[in-house]
């Protein structure tokens, strides 16, 4: 695993010790698990509240929630009739460009009960190959203009390509809407909304994505997200961020890592809010949305995500295009101020001189957050309050952490300090800054490597922490 240094961690201090969820039985700490989220729908099953809603706008115009899903529908049960109509848990392997084709095929792979393995146009060949073979994907949904990347790597997969079914913008007429399922594949709500997928209890159990690590120390191996760890992956970001229906983001990421997917996908998509999606990353058309620059008053973001060396891009942009006058400073200033509430950075250490001078610029601290594929995101600097430079911020919610000393040689370790939301229990003050491995346990951690038992077990501890090869040490405050 490769070896992350985190300059400092806010651990919450509280004299409450954490007896909520830990309990100290001859020097071992015991887990109590956080109530579990098999209560909550599927992501693609909320969009019904928020069906006239635009969801999300791209390259092709405004797409509702209801549009999305009725596609989405159509698309599932094509696959299922290739699959057949029992079916379930197959591997659905999809390259699609950043726009609504994306959701339409994640959502249909769900609806139709199949794990979705997300693709990169911006994969080689052989990458592509390695991850459709390693997956056993039976099928693999593109788009025209991607066909030629996947024509070379077909070994036996079946192939959907979207337009050979539909596309449509989503300003057609209910009457030019392509044909959904037959009346026998469908099941109406006591409002009549047509209902898609299986019932929710089949999504407590199952499935939910294939995810490839990046592979920096190895072959990419294939992170299993179930429903429950997609939803308690968003469900802590909801929270700690407070994503509201009127929110909207700015989307230049790629889909295929949890950032762009959970994150600034699945996240505002599970709470009706808007995504205003670019295809890629353009330093001149973010500053374009991020100002508001020829943009209707419904599209106007509000809420920004990206990697450090993106924000680096932008400030280059405006160092040497940007800048014309004092007025034009004070301008970019006053609007990001104004109408942006929220700016994240993540995926790699923020370095301080960019903190700074983003912060100069646009008059925002860029909240830090750390996560992993293997967990999504368990630390996060206040969305109210003080964000220290070098610090990624307290446990997010339903997330527990523990800072451990692993004994040379041995599996054994030390515990330095552990907490969650309720606060922070450091074993002896010497230990309070002490550096130590960050260890993650909680719904949000992921079910296994694909077909990789040896290394899933290999990365926890003998009690069930998830090892992230991190190393930092606990601020008490």
């Amino acid at each position: 695993m490769q070896q992350i240094t985190i300059r400092g961690i806010n651990l919450l201090h509280s004299s409450k010790k954490c007896f909520t969820y830990w309990q100290h039985l001859t020097k071992t700490w015991m887990h109590k698990s956080p109530p579990s989220v098999t209560s909550q729908l599927p992501v693609f099953r909320k969009a019904v509240q928020y069906k006239d809603t635009v969801a999300l706008t791209d390259q092709h115009g405004d797409h509702t929630y209801g549009h999305i899903h009725r596609l989405s529908g159509h698309l599932a049960w094509i696959m299922q009739d290739m699959l057949g109509k029992e079916s379930a848990q197959e591997r659905v392997a999809f390259l699609c460009p950043n726009d609504v084709s994306y959701v339409i095929t994640l959502w249909a792979a769900w609806m139709a009960g199949h794990v979705a393995v997300p693709l990169s146009p911006k994969h080689p060949s052989s990458e592509l190959e390695y991850f459709v073979q390693d997956s056993e994907a039976s099928i693999i949904v593109t788009t025209s203009e991607l066909t030629v990347k996947i024509k070379p790597i077909l070994s036996g997969q079946q192939v959907i390509v979207l337009e050979d079914f539909f596309f449509k913008p989503s300003t057609s007429q209910e009457g030019e809407e392509v044909q959904i399922m037959p009346e026998s594949n469908i099941t109406m709500a006591d409002n009549h909304q047509v209902e898609y997928g299986k019932e929710n209890e089949f999504y407590s159990v199952s499935d939910a994505l294939i995810i490839y690590t990046s592979g920096t120390t190895g072959r990419p191996k294939g992170v299993v997200l179930t429903h429950n760890n997609v939803l308690s992956q968003m469900s802590c970001l909801l929270q700690a961020w407070d994503w509201t229906s009127g929110d909207t983001i700015l989307h230049c990421l790629p889909l295929h890592h949890t950032h762009g997917i959970i994150n600034a996908l699945l996240s505002p998509l599970y709470v009706g809010a808007r995504i205003v999606m670019l295809t890629h990353f353009v330093a001149s058309a973010v500053w374009s949305k991020l100002l508001a620059l020829d943009t209707p008053i419904q599209s106007r973001v509000n809420l920004f995500m990206a990697v450090p060396t993106i924000y680096a891009k932008l400030i280059e942009e405006y160092d040497t295009k940007l800048i014309k006058n004092t007025r034009m400073k004070e301008y970019i200033k006053s609007v990001c101020t104004q109408n942006i509430r929220l700016m994240v950075s993540g995926s790699a250490a923020l370095p301080e001189p960019i903190l700074e001078r983003w912060h100069q610029i646009t008059g925002h601290i860029l909240l830090e957050r750390y996560g992993m594929t293997e967990i999504g995101m368990a630390l996060s600097n206040p969305l109210k309050g003080i964000r220290k430079p070098g610090f990624v911020g307290n446990p997010l919610p339903s997330v527990e952490v523990c800072i451990g000393k692993f004994l040379p040689g041995s599996e054994k370790y030390e515990v330095l300090c552990c907490g969650n939301t309720q606060g922070t229990e450091v074993m002896s003050e010497g230990n309070s800054t002490e550096s130590g491995e960050l260890l993650v346990r909680g719904p949000n951690v992921f079910k296994e490597y694909w077909k990789k038992p040896q290394e899933t077990l290999k990365e926890f501890t003998h009690d069930a922490w998830f090892k992230t090869g991190s190393s930092c040490s606990g601020v008490v405050r």
